[in-house]
């Protein structure tokens, strides 16, 4: 059964067609991956779920289904969320689906301590007391294996690494146990040995939640290793889709061929 399925999105800025009538599904406990370039479209059809698209967007068509749990089980279908309003947004962004950014410098507030951050992320979607969600975000600042997490959880974000905010990010991101959550280019930031503890962790991570994913990324190495499923985008369109084992043994596009030749050449 498919989370989520986006059908012939379209999100243009003026004339220009970033995300041009894509089409993707998402299984539950699944993780797909979108690779391309950059400018390819990826980070901005992750942005269309959410409707977080910058100013100057416009989603010009298409449907976003998103299917949780609790209205699967009560029988009802999944929901159209560019038909659904924004306080309904608010209420799942975060909740239901959530999203860990590139730039994990500038997923963070500056002038709120790490603590501060994670427990407000806690107590706008749980019905608990404040000194209940400080013991939780501990809970999960330990998941993510930040050494010191009693220390860190009252620092600030510029007295930290890339990695500690980066798996900061990934903390908050997993919080209120969303039933998706979108990776948008989560070690671009990071250095190379860095990158490597943080793929281990969300693959740690995504396997024990069995969480439904996806993954964003220009690598083709990392979509490989992480993703069930593989959407390759180019110029806004999605030139190729299918499981990883057709996308990488049979693929058909000149372009999903290249990059994949691209890869071999660095490695």
């Amino acid at each position: 059964m498919n989370i989520l399925q986006v059908k012939n999105l379209k999100t243009y800025f003026g004339q220009t067609r970033a995300v041009d009538d894509v089409s993707l599904a998402i299984e539950k406990s699944r993780s797909f991956g979108l690779v391309g370039e950059s400018g390819s479209g990826k980070t901005i059809t992750a942005l269309s779920i959410l409707r977080l698209i910058p100013e100057g967007g416009v989603i010009a068509g298409g449907e976003i289904i998103f299917s949780p749990a609790h209205e699967t089980r009560n029988g009802a279908g999944g929901m159209d969320l560019l038909k659904k309003d924004e306080k309904y947004l608010r209420a799942i962004r975060g909740s239901k689906i959530s999203i860990v950014f590139q730039d994990p410098s500038a997923a963070l507030d500056p002038v709120f301590t790490v603590g501060y951050q994670v427990v407000e992320a806690i107590l706008a979607h749980q019905a608990i007391g404040r000194k209940t969600a400080e013991e939780l975000a501990l809970e999960f600042l330990r998941k993510v294996h930040i050494p010191e997490p009693k220390k860190v959880f009252y620092d600030y974000p510029h007295q930290l690494s890339g990695g500690t905010k980066q798996r900061i990010g990934i903390a908050m991101a997993l919080v209120n146990s969303p039933e998706l959550i979108i990776l948008d280019e989560p070690t671009t930031a990071l250095d190379v040995t860095i990158q490597a503890q943080i793929l281990d962790l969300l693959d740690e991570v995504i396997e024990k939640e069995k969480m439904s994913t996806l993954f964003i990324s220009h690598d083709f190495g990392i979509i490989a290793r992480m993703c069930d499923f593989i959407g390759v985008m180019r110029k806004g369109r999605m030139v190729e889709c299918g499981t990883k084992e057709k996308i990488l043994n049979e693929p058909k596009e000149k372009y999903t061929i290249s990059l994949l030749e691209s890869v071999k050449a660095l490695t």
